[in-house]
């Protein structure tokens, strides 16, 4: 394979079928992005409550969503918004729908990978910007394999093309991915996935898939 790095393994038991560089290194981008979303279910996120939207508090120079000063989302579409659109505003906003601070949400995450011995793993911020988030293919698939073992929702969400919701202003989204690998082939179907770019990351694709013949489950970074 040209990939740099890469693992292939089974899902849940996370035993490795194949892999390359699979303890180098390397910036994550977006799969930031579950992590907020993980630790922010696992914090009770509250899916009927709403949360305001703050420019200056939430707004962010990268890929963002346009959203009005002083709208309000529910906690579900701020979430499903963050993790199917990859927004990097909207991840700031999952941080403060969770009831904690962008720094909270940070030591959350680093709490977790140490806890999980995703060692080699690292993150400093919560959109995925930072070339200071680093982590290698054997970390990322602990990470993901708990992750999606752990909470159901998450592995729904990231299963979904498409969210549709309106802020109670009533300002109407229709927030879709872009990954084209996210579609069913002939022997496997897809269940959940993930992508994210930036300089230092280059492409990184999630992808969790069923074998259509066994049932059997994969995991595949």
């Amino acid at each position: 394979s040209k990939l740099p790095a890469y693992v292939v393994a089974e899902f849940p038991s996370g035993k490795i079928i194949s892999g390359k560089n699979i303890d180098t290194k390397r910036s994550v981008a977006s799969f930031v992005k579950v992590f907020v979303g993980y630790e922010a279910l696992q914090a009770g996120l509250d899916y009927k409550e709403t949360t305001t939207y703050s420019t200056a508090k939430h707004g962010e120079s990268g890929y963002s969503l346009r959203v009005n000063n002083g709208a309000k989302m529910t906690n579900k579409d701020i979430l499903n918004t963050m993790l199917i659109g990859s927004y990097n505003n909207i991840s700031k906003l999952t941080a403060d729908a969770a009831g904690m601070t962008q720094k909270q949400m940070v030591d959350k995450m680093n709490s977790r990978f140490k806890e999980w011995g995703a060692n080699n793993t690292t993150v400093a911020d919560v959109t995925g910007l930072s070339e200071k988030n680093i982590s290698t293919a054997r970390d990322l698939l602990k990470i993901f394999t708990y992750s999606l073992k752990n909470s159901f929702d998450l592995q729904v969400i990231l299963g979904k093309n498409r969210h549709d919701f309106a802020t109670t202003q009533g300002s109407g989204y229709s927030i879709k991915h872009s990954n084209k690998m996210a579609f069913d082939s002939k022997d496997y179907r897809v269940l959940s996935t993930k992508t994210g770019y930036t300089d230092e990351a280059k492409s990184v694709l999630f992808l969790l898939v069923q074998s259509k013949k066994s049932n059997k489950r994969y995991t595949v970074i």
